[in-house]
């Protein structure tokens, strides 16, 4: 029977160094009929990685709903426009080809 690892990684200072993963992370959300149709999945003879990439591929919306907004900004960052190099304190004024640096 294959084994699956489940880890847990932990920082005090998370939020400060990786502001973005902490709402990665506070996003994620997965039910248990996500869970079981990846389990099932593992029966076959595809590697994990197979799985986990046939997963990402099928639920995109699902996953992109996780990650931040690259338009809203965290304290200390600001706004830049990718073609312009523009980089300016955050306003409400976003469009979706800005992005926070």
């Amino acid at each position: 029977a294959k084994q699956i690892s489940v880890d847990k990684y932990v920082s005090h200072d998370l939020q400060h160094l990786a502001p973005r993963v902490v709402q990665l992370v506070e996003n994620f959300q997965m039910d248990l009929s996500m869970v079981n149709s990846m389990l099932a999945e593992l029966n076959t003879s595809d590697a994990y990685s197979v799985v986990a990439c046939r997963w990402l591929q099928s639920n995109t919306q699902t996953w992109q709903a996780w990650l931040p907004k690259a338009s809203e900004c965290l304290p200390r960052f600001g706004v830049y426009h990718p073609q312009s190099g523009f980089l300016s304190a955050p306003s409400g004024d976003v469009t979706n080809d800005l992005e926070c640096r």
